[in-house]
């Protein structure tokens, strides 16, 4: 995921692509909601925080937060109905 932001706050055309990709909105969901896994989840909503959060470049236009932050709440949005469903995982527990 580190690799992600670094990626996509290299420029315009990297963040373009990203959400032009025809897989990323199930990608998206698939990491954000539908991962076993909860260290998996956490790191995915970081790595998306910090997306937001935009580069810091010393230019004031350079900074991509606004612009990442409207796509992906676009998509975050389409899955409030699939998340208000969800229910906790159940973890099985094995007695020796």
């Amino acid at each position: 995921m580190a690799l992600l932001v670094s990626w996509v706050h290299s420029g315009e055309p990297v963040r373009q692509a990203l959400f032009a990709a025809p897989h990323f909105p199930k990608w998206l969901q698939r990491l954000v909601l539908e991962d076993p896994e909860p260290a998996v989840r956490r790191e995915v909503c970081t790595a998306l925080y910090r997306l937001c959060l935009g580069s810091s470049s010393p230019v004031p236009a350079a900074n991509t937060g606004l612009n990442v932050t409207a796509h992906l709440l676009s998509h975050l949005l389409e899955y409030l109905v699939t998340a208000e469903t969800m229910r906790p995982q159940k973890l099985e527990v094995s007695v020796a």
